[in-house]
Order: structure tokens, then sequence, then C-alpha cells
């Protein structure tokens, strides 16, 4: 009886639990804001896409993943990968980075999603290109 009791309780707690399913991510986009010029622009993350930036501006950038019901923040770590002479790192923060742009050219950021998310391989990590005017 006790053992029947048990399996009960056991099959009862797994039923309430919610589901330890990852988020779903189904497209990225790049967030740029400026406390200087009050910037606040978005851009989809995909190839051949280039985000406008000017030289003497300084740039906050994060990452935020389209789930189909909210958007949300993503943690990512972002490294200068192209250009290094165009940006310079000024924060780092668990999900965004602060650059400022020295100008010339373009530059990217390699970035990779950290955390358990459920998207496509080719969202998890990946460039954002800058292009400098």
């Amino acid at each position: 009886m006790l053992r029947t009791s048990l399996w009960i309780a056991v099959l009862v707690l797994f039923a309430v639990l919610p589901s330890a399913q990852a988020v779903q991510i189904q497209s990225l986009y790049c967030y740029v804001y400026s406390e200087e010029s009050g910037r606040e622009d978005t851009y989809d993350v995909e190839p051949g896409v280039h985000i406008p930036v000017s030289a003497g501006e300084t740039v906050e950038i994060s990452l935020y993943g389209v789930t189909g019901a909210d958007d949300i923040r993503l943690p990512a770590t972002f490294v200068l990968a192209a250009g290094q002479g165009h940006l310079q790192v000024v924060d780092e923060s668990e999900d965004s980075i602060t650059v400022y742009v020295k100008g010339g050219g373009n530059a990217q950021l390699a970035y990779e999603i950290d955390g358990d998310y459920g998207m496509r391989g080719g969202l998890r990590e990946g460039r954002l290109t800058f292009e400098i005017e």
C-alpha cells in the first residue's frame, strides 16, 4: 500500500512540474543603443545585413531572440573578429558589449549565444558586420 501511494505521489509531482524544454528561438535581432545620441535601432541578424555606425560613436550591442510570444534578451559572448583597429571595447557584460567606433571601413564582432535555447545552428554563433561612416 505504501509503495503504491509513493508511486502515485511521484506521478502527480511529474504531472504538475513545468516542462524543462528549452525556449525556442525563431530568429535573432541586434539592438544598438547609444546613450550619447539617444539612438535605439534594431537590425536582423542574417547574412548581408550591415549595421551602420559613425566614427566617434559609442554603442552598446545586445542580441534578442524572437520566440513567437516575447522577444528575450539573450546572454552572449562577443569578440572583436575583423577590423579590430576600427572598434575598441569599452565594456562587456553577460548579454552585451559596448564599443567605441574609431572610424574607417568595416568591422565585425563575433558572437556566441550562451545558455540552453532551441535554435538553428546558424543562429547560435555568427558575426555582426558594422559599416563605419
